[in-house]
C-alpha cells in the first residue's frame, strides 16, 4: 500500500551498483515479507544525522526484491538517490515510496542490468515525487 515509509541505517554493500553508475544505499534491515510488493519504486528520501535532518526531499528509486543477477534469492532493499554523491554510511535513511514502476526482472549480465536501470531512472524522472 502506497505511500510506504521505511527507515534504516545505511551500511556498506558490495558496491556493484557503483561499478555500473548506479550507486545504491543499502540498509541494515529490509521490509518484512508481505509488507511491500517486490519491484522498483519511485520515492523520496530524508537523511538523518544524529536525529537531525541532514538532507530531505531527495528523489530516489528503490529496488525491493531478490538480486537475480547474483543468484541471491533473499530480498534486498536498495536506494538510488538522484544527483547525489555524498557518503552517508552509518546515517539513517527514511524512504517514502510513492509509485510502483515495475516488477523485478531477471537480467543475465551487468550491461543488461545497467540498460534496465537507465530506463527505470528515466521513467522515475518523468514522475512527480
Amino acid at each position: 500500500m502506497l505511500p510506504f515509509k521505511f527507515t534504516g541505517k545505511v551500511i556498506p554493500g558490495e558496491k556493484m551498483g557503483r561499478k555500473i553508475g548506479f550507486p545504491t544505499a543499502n540498509l541494515d534491515r529490509i521490509p518484512r515479507v508481505g509488507a511491500l510488493k517486490p519491484g522498483v519504486y519511485i520515492g523520496t528520501c530524508t537523511i538523518y544525522q544524529d536525529d537531525r535532518v541532514k538532507n530531505q526531499n531527495l528523489k530516489c528509486l528503490v529496488y525491493f526484491g531478490p538480486r537475480f543477477i547474483f543468484d541471491q534469492k533473499q530480498n534486498s532493499f536498495e536506494v538510488y538517490l538522484y544527483n547525489f554523491n555524498q557518503s552517508i554510511y552509518d546515517l539513517t535513511l527514511e524512504t517514502t515510496l510513492i509509485k510502483f514502476i515495475r516488477e523485478p526482472m531477471e537480467t543475465t549480465n551487468l550491461a543488461e542490468l545497467k540498460t534496465q536501470l537507465e530506463k527505470d531512472k528515466e521513467q522515475g524522472l518523468l514522475l512527480k515525487a
